[in-house]
């Protein structure tokens, strides 16, 4: 019984910790895209569940939209950073200095615009902990228990972080 205990709430840590990144690298990678002249509409803590989910494996996807930081990908689904951009921000400095401090690795193959590309995260700014590369899910979580869950997912994190 104390096994099987320490054993959930080691897996209960983990899940939040996971989460924690994920808002994390969501406001990090909005404040850069501000940050060098963007101006830009945050994405709110939304996920769009029909789309995009990855293998729950402990990685983190990023989609790059016409070579801007757009959404990221989780297990749920995809969460977006930022709903709009209305500067030419420099885009090439700041993919660069993502691709360092991420450890970005592509997912696409190379025949494919890497300004529209889908990278996995394998590092944090903020931590010295390697991040598994994104596999594909092969089963969907439907759209309404992805929703629920991100919802009390959000709450309990944005309570930690803030």
């Amino acid at each position: 019984m104390k096994i099987e205990y320490w054993e959930n709430a080691l897996t209960i840590t983990k899940e939040m910790e996971y989460w924690k990144n994920v808002f994390k690298a969501k406001e990090d990678l909005y404040l850069r895209m501000s940050s060098i002249g963007g101006r830009t509409i945050e994405g709110g803590n939304i996920i769009d569940p029909s789309y995009n989910q990855i293998k729950d494996n402990g990685g983190i996807g990023l989609k790059f939209d016409n070579g801007y930081p757009y959404r990221l990908y989780t297990p749920l689904g995809s969460i977006p950073i930022a709903s709009s951009f209305f500067s030419h921000m420099d885009r090439e400095r700041l993919f660069y200095e993502l691709v360092e401090d991420y450890g970005l690795v592509s997912m696409d193959d190379d025949s494919q615009d890497s300004r529209n590309s889908v990278y996995s995260i394998t590092k944090l700014p903020w931590s010295k902990q390697n991040i598994p590369v994104i596999a594909k899910k092969e089963e969907f979580t439907s759209s309404f228990e992805a929703r629920e869950e991100f919802k009390v997912l959000s709450k309990t994190i944005k309570t930690i972080i803030d």
